[in-house]
């Protein structure tokens, strides 16, 4: 006769079982077709599928935990992926060359960014910050900095390496404090297709493909983006 314990682990066995069920089914019918939709609308055939099969598996994950909540869901596109957000302000997000689907929680980079900007250190002349994504590490820098980071920018332009876009550069306000943001978007076909967006940005609900430089002045960054993109 089977103890209690072994009847307790079948019985929770099955109903894993029956969830996963229901959720898969969920997923196929609810969320995969838009998904299907949309990820053909803005890649190849190639890409799209890629990208289908690793957004089935995270949303399958992440409505098995329980965020089946019947609201309504917003799909969008970067040159590099798709993600998908709801009312609750969580995001799937997948990427072409990015072969592990992520979850971003669009309010706890928010919380981030108001961390970042409270770590401002004045004495330092800080000036600007980012989120660094090898060390992945918040950080600050001053003008001292950001000058060479500039000739190092104006050189891959050169390149043809990277460039900047005008329309992403845009003004946020956090912790009432309005903050002037760069992107850099990279070009070259190998990193421009790694890159994705940047975390941080999620947090003001802007996805866009690129690195994030968030200026405390909007001389600074306006001076920035007109040393970079000028050719000698």
């Amino acid at each position: 006769m089977p103890s209690n314990a072994r009847l307790a682990r079948n019985a929770e066995k099955k109903k894993s079982s029956a969830v996963s069920k229901i959720v898969t089914h969920y997923v196929e019918k609810y969320i995969m077709p838009p998904a299907y939709s949309h990820a053909h609308k803005h890649f190849n055939a190639t890409d799209a599928t890629y990208l289908l099969a690793n957004f089935k598996t995270k949303a399958i994950k992440y409505f098995g935990e329980g965020n089946i909540r019947g609201n309504a869901f917003e799909l969008g596109a970067t040159d590099t992926g798709m993600y998908m957000k709801n009312k609750t302000d969580i995001l799937i997000s997948v990427s072409v060359e990015n072969p592990k689907p992520i979850i971003l929680h669009c309010d706890k980079q928010q919380t981030l960014l108001e961390e970042l900007v409270a770590d401002r250190q004045k004495s330092r002349n800080e000036t600007f910050c980012y989120y660094h994504r090898i060390t992945k590490k918040l950080m600050w820098g001053n003008n001292e900095e950001l000058k060479i980071q500039m000739k190092a920018w104006k050189q891959q332009h050169a390149d043809g390496d990277l460039t900047i876009y005008d329309d992403n550069n845009q003004e946020f306000v956090i912790s009432e404090k309005t903050y002037y943001t760069l992107t850099i978007t990279p070009v070259s076909d190998g990193e421009a297709r790694q890159c994705g967006f940047d975390p941080l940005g999620v947090g003001v609900h802007h996805f866009v493909d690129g690195y994030m430089y968030w200026f405390v002045h909007k001389e600074n960054r306006d001076a920035v983006v007109k040393y970079v993109m000028e050719l000698d």
